[in-house]
């Protein structure tokens, strides 16, 4: 019965690793020699406010969970028998690194996402996930932030 966790585990972490491929894939899919197809924050301003707040809650959750269990997993994985000082715990520092949305209420990145796309149409090729990520702390930036890194990644 030791170690009865890490057949299941690495099974997670197998199918973790090919959904992140596969939805990596499918998103890069149309953005050879840097361009994509047009335009995802049409398809979102054509939704109903509803189904952005379903987006925007599926994707904030998703991303949470997996990111704890990446995290999780690799604190069984690295983390030698007896433990270690919390400064030293790799549950904790990867922890540490994924991006929080602080923001309690999808309503305010539902409605930031929106703007964001009324206010800059030029932008509108980004993906939705990729404003909501950049709008998570770390790095917290708003939609004129937003715009201005795209400005200058594509635009020097």
């Amino acid at each position: 019965m030791k170690n009865w966790w890490v057949p299941r585990t690495r099974r997670r972490f197998v199918l973790l690793l090919l959904g992140v491929s596969v939805f990596l894939a499918i998103s890069r899919v149309g953005t050879v020699s840097g361009s994509r197809s047009c335009c995802f924050g049409d398809r979102w301003l054509s939704w109903t406010p509803n189904e952005r707040e379903t987006y925007v809650s599926g994707f904030r959750d998703g991303f949470t969970r997996g990111a704890w269990k990446v995290c999780r997993d690799s604190f069984f994985k690295m983390t030698p028998p007896g433990g270690v000082a919390r400064e030293k715990d790799p549950l904790f520092a990867c922890l540490d690194r994924v991006p929080q949305f602080s923001h309690m209420e999808s309503k305010f990145y539902v409605d930031a996402i929106t703007a964001f796309y009324k206010k800059y149409p030029a932008d509108r090729w980004l993906f939705p996930w990729e404003v909501l990520l950049d709008m998570a702390d770390p790095p917290g930036l708003s939609i004129d932030q937003i715009h201005e890194q795209i400005k200058k990644r594509h635009h020097p």
